[in-house]
């Protein structure tokens, strides 16, 4: 059966492997991964790399201008280069950046001269304990001002050290010490029994900000201090603490046994970009923690985490046997961030993960990798994953061993080789363009596209509905307008009241007849509202053959996914919307589980759609997952319909595509009592295959593990019935997560009554939600109670208790509220029907004190489970971006 004709130039047959690799193309990031170094400080050559030179690792000798004996922190300033030089007690000073290897330094802070490296300088065989204002132990962090003031981490000293100017000669005074009371005092915490506001305890890396604002990392007090100024004297007091409740507590993670995202374990580095995020390097706990801005009081909660799944986690590399784009182990230097990337240095891991963007959701992967060929490597120097310490493997221009420390400048990106012992330039060959402010962001939720619908499939009578919900204060003018392949065909407008919800059905303005009309929907005055569509068949209201529903979109995009499809058993269509004012060529890719891929293409005009029989292009296909990429913004979804033995449409389902990619999903709805439940996921990559992790947990909390290898441009599915011990669990929500990095896209499919396709009725599904797309606050447009059984479903992934609160709107306003508290990691389901009673329409918005997961399920005629002969759901829409 073929719902409409494409409109010109369709293309068919198989494509194996790469050769549609042309349309998953991604574009082009700043170096590459495994990219080769162009200079080398510290070291003669890119294969040398004993401490100072030495011809002999054990006994590293003296320094010179030339070597470097554990490089840490580094910064460009005014054209200088700064390098803290660890192990031999000194920071070396060179007044440009080198352009070729085995540079000599201009000038070194800490000691007398290039050939000296004394602890504090004390020979050796006497205690380094006594420390002055020219000597240094162990400096791991440097910092330039932009009005010309040096500080230095000295870490083992227990201070930092204030250099009223850079020196221009070697063995400089500092002017003050941060952390102790005079020059000569080096004890941790100055011997008391807790820290206060002036104390250090090994601080590392430092930054200092334009406003003059420093930022130390205390490692061993687990915490970040900010200073409101540059100190002018000794033993100045910190304004602000990140990391634990107040100046005097200084235990790892604040006592409670595992990481949140207010507390640090053994921080070393931190930095504020020129967005003003402050990024934290977490060592102990295996992450770098983002603050949207510099904190002004105690304690405060950091809004984005990277390498870890959550606030939670604290595992190196996620608690796995390898690492990948979404994992860290050990970082320990300083990152370096702009408005455009993020470089991090994952120690332990032997490698530099580069992001770009900057993230804005927590737990995503790396775009490229330095150090390493891919992602999942992190070997010593590329050769060996348990190095002997006296004599490590050699290196090379593309190696990396124990990084500590990064910074770009013109067009550069130096790290710091720490266990190499030398300092690394790399090139960029895309240079990062100045940064520039953020425009003030787009309102959402504004316009919305429905890319299915219909009135009347091969003589069968659909109705279809739109719902839109106006869940603010003020009343929204909205315009709707229909289209089908040629363009607009018809359209109305509407004013919805505050705190309401307005049904349109569809039928009433484009007839009985089309196979296939679209909906697009305006706020005219940009007054955000929240849109789905519902479609039934068959039967009669309250006892329709079949439905589905799904929510709008609100923001067209060039590439979709949709995980869920197959022919074998069903009709299944997919539908492209071109929402805007010029024509677009789209592209449909259909992958099957084994590798196997279609194509199809054509031209859709302005406002126009265009349907997919996709038996028509793969035949019968078990499981089928679709890729649409487009020139220009579209909007996607799929249908799908299960015929009887005569051959009749008795249920169906259907759902938005995904545009954004993410290595972690959450799907906060499924049940294994009375339905079949099915969870499907994608791997659109040409090149490589996702190891992925399902993880089914119910409403008591217990939990249960499927892994799977998911081979490139593949698709698979996991029945959740299958699991031994979880045939009849009522509740289940499900996490997915690819453990390697690669990016996945996740659905999910019930049926009922149980029993396999025989014995179905209907179904229905949903897209999942990614990690980094977890919301505070849900809306759920569609709704009734008077003719359905209505559910709303919540899923709390997180480790922390939820505090969650219901409001139903009717056509006329709220109908009722409701709260409840949902512990970490559980589900939990409201029977609308108990709590507005029989109405017509009911809009939900659900808003928690932390990140959730909100989904609707929706069931016909009303009764026991037993009864129903249709029924439908969908994810809510989140609130913002």
């Amino acid at each position: 059966m073929k719902l409409f004709q494409p409109l010109q130039k369709v293309t068919a047959g198989i494509v194996i492997g790469k050769a549609v690799c042309f349309l998953l193309a991604v574009p082009a990031f700043p170096f590459e991964t495994n990219q080769a170094a162009s200079v080398v400080i510290g070291q003669p050559n890119m294969t040398s790399h004993s401490p100072n030179q030495s011809w002999n690792w054990t006994d590293p000798g003296y320094p010179t201008s030339r070597t470097l004996w554990w490089p840490g922190q580094l910064q460009v300033q005014n054209g200088r280069l700064f390098v803290a030089d660890y192990h031999n007690n000194r920071v070396l000073i060179y007044n440009s950046v080198p352009a070729a290897d085995n540079a000599a330094a201009d000038a070194v802070v800490g000691q007398p001269n290039m050939t000296s490296n004394y602890r504090n300088q004390q020979p050796v065989g006497e205690p380094p304990w006594v420390p002055g204002s020219n000597t240094l132990y162990y400096p791991d962090g440097v910092y330039v001002s932009p009005d010309g003031k040096m500080l230095i981490g000295d870490s083992f000293n227990n201070r930092s050290l204030v250099y009223n100017a850079v020196p221009a000669i070697n063995n400089q005074s500092a002017d003050v010490a941060i952390g102790q009371s005079a020059f000569t005092e080096y004890h941790a915490n100055q011997l008391l029994p807790t820290p206060d506001k002036y104390t250090h305890y090994e601080p590392r890396h430092l930054f200092v900000h334009s406003d003059g604002r420093v930022l130390i990392a205390d490692r061993f007090n687990n915490r970040v201090l900010i200073f409101d100024s540059i100190p002018t004297s000794h033993n100045a007091k910190a304004g602000v603490v990140v990391g634990q409740p107040d100046f005097w507590s200084n235990q790892t993670n604040q006592g409670i046994g595992w990481p949140s995202s207010e507390t640090l374990y053994e921080p070393t580095a931190v930095f504020v970009d020129s967005s003003g995020r402050m990024y934290v390097t977490d060592t102990g706990n295996n992450r770098v923690l983002i603050f949207n801005q510099i904190p002004s009081s105690n304690n405060a909660f950091a809004d984005i985490v990277i390498g870890q799944p959550d606030f939670f986690s604290g595992e190196p590399n996620r608690g796995l046997v390898f690492c990948a784009g979404n994992t860290l182990d050990g970082p320990f230097g300083a990152v370096f961030a702009d408005g455009n990337r993020l470089y991090i240095p994952d120690s332990n891991n032997n490698r530099v993960l580069i992001y770009e963007p900057i993230p804005t959701a927590s737990g995503v992967s790396a775009t490229r990798v330095l150090g390493q060929p891919d992602m999942n490597s992190n070997w010593v120097n590329q050769f060996d994953p348990q190095p002997d310490p006296n004599n490590p493997p050699t290196p090379t221009a593309r190696t990396l061993y124990w990084p500590d420390g990064v910074y770009y400048s013109q067009n550069k990106l130096l790290v710091a080789d720490t266990n190499n012992n030398r300092v690394l330039i790399y090139h960029d060959p895309d240079p990062q363009p100045t940064p520039t402010p953020s425009p003030p962001p787009e309102p959402t939720h504004i316009n919305w596209s429905l890319p299915a619908g219909a009135t009347m499939i091969d003589g069968v009578s659909f109705d279809t509905f739109v719902l839109i919900s106006n869940p603010g204060e003020t009343a929204a003018a909205v315009e709707v307008t229909f289209s089908t392949h040629t363009g607009p065909i018809a359209w109305t407008e509407q004013t919805i009241s505050p705190n309401s919800r307005s049904t349109i059905k569809v039928n009433d303005y484009v007839g009985g007849d089309l196979p296939a009309v679209s909906t697009i929907v305006k706020s005219l005055e940009d007054i955000p509202v929240m849109c789905e569509r519902a479609m039934y068949w068959g039967g009669v209201p309250g006892n329709w053959d079949g439905g589905h529903n799904t929510i709008g979109i609100d923001r067209p995009g060039n590439v979709w996914n949709l995980p869920e499809g197959a022919t074998h058993l069903f009709d299944m269509y997919v539908h492209v919307l071109n929402p805007e004012a010029t024509w677009v060529t789209a592209t449909a890719v259909f992958m099957n589980q084994e590798g196997v891929t279609w194509e199809a293409e054509t031209d859709i005009p302005p406002q126009a759609n265009w349907t997919i029989d996709v038996w028509e292009e793969v035949g019968s296909q078990p499981q089928i997952s679709t890729q649409v990429i487009a020139s220009g913004p579209v909007a996607v979804e799929r249908t799908m319909y299960l015929r009887n033995g005569a051959g009749d449409w008795i249920g169906g389902h259907c759902s938005r595509g995904l545009a954004e990619a993410a290595t972690e999903w959450f799907l906060a709805e499924g049940a294994n009592h009375i339905f079949d439940h099915y969870v499907l996921a994608s791997n659109p990559s040409d090149q490589h295959s996702a190891q992925v992790l399902f993880t089914f947990m119910d409403q008591d909390g217990d939990f249960t593990t499927h892994t799977h290898t998911l081979g490139p441009q593949s698709r698979y599915t996991v029945n959740a019935n299958n699991i031994p011990g979880w045939e009849n669990r009522t509740q289940v929500s499900t996490r997915v997560e690819s453990q390697n990095g690669i990016d996945i896209f996740v659905e999910r499919a019930m049926y009922w009554p149980k029993g396999g396709p025989n014995a179905w009725a209907d179904g229905h599904d949903s897209i999942g939600t990614a990690a980094g797309a977890m919301s505070e606050k849900w809306y759920l447009p569609e709704g009734a109670t008077h003719l359905f059984n209505q559910y709303v479903l919540v899923a709390n992934p997180s480790g922390q208790t939820a505090q969650v609160k219901f409001t139903f709107m009717g056509a006329a306003g709220v109908i009722d509220e409701y709260e409840v508290n949902i512990p970490p990691g559980r589900r939990y389901t409201v029977n609308v029907n108990n709590r507005v009673g029989s109405e017509g329409q009911v809009s939900t918005v659900v808003e928690s004190n932390i990140p959730v997961v909100a989904e609707r399920a929706m069931y016909w005629p009303k009764g026991p489970a037993a009864g129903w002969r249709g029924g439908h759901g969908t994810v809510g829409i989140a609130e913002g971006p």
